[in-house]
């Protein structure tokens, strides 16, 4: 974020989650989650102040395994809110470029989960952290 106003700092942790595919009646399908803030990173070229990470609970009952799911933001969580290109040279600044949902089941395995790489997007950032 390039200078988040007060409305964009409250929503930009907040989300939807929602499975598209495939649809599991009689599950819900969608769940609204906070996410707490792990780190922000480096800037990757957009003139901002950099990354935001997060991290939140998805609901069992919303992910349930592989699929299609969506991530739908807070109203006044983002910059730009018709679709428009940001790089057209009409930046507002939130930019969003994506999320990842990642789910750890049951089993025999270990799973580890490395919050402090959160964030690096460049290879400068990785060695800082050792």
């Amino acid at each position: 974020m390039s200078n988040p106003t007060k409305t964009q700092l409250k929503a930009v942790g907040r989300v939807t989650i929602s499975r598209v595919y495939p649809a599991g009646a009689p599950l819900p399908t969608s769940a609204a989650v906070t996410g707490t803030l792990l780190a922000v990173g480096g800037d990757p070229c957009w003139g901002s102040s950099g990354v935001w990470v997060y991290r939140a609970v998805v609901p069992n009952s919303v992910a349930t395994g592989n699929g299609l799911y969506k991530v739908t933001l807070q109203k006044g969580a983002s910059g730009l809110t018709d679709g428009e290109d940001p790089w057209d040279g009409n930046r507002v600044y939130p930019f969003f470029e994506g999320a990842s949902l990642v789910i750890v089941g049951t089993g025999s395995n270990y799973v580890g989960l490395l919050d402090q790489q959160a964030g690096t997007t460049f290879l400068i950032d990785l060695f800082q952290l050792l």
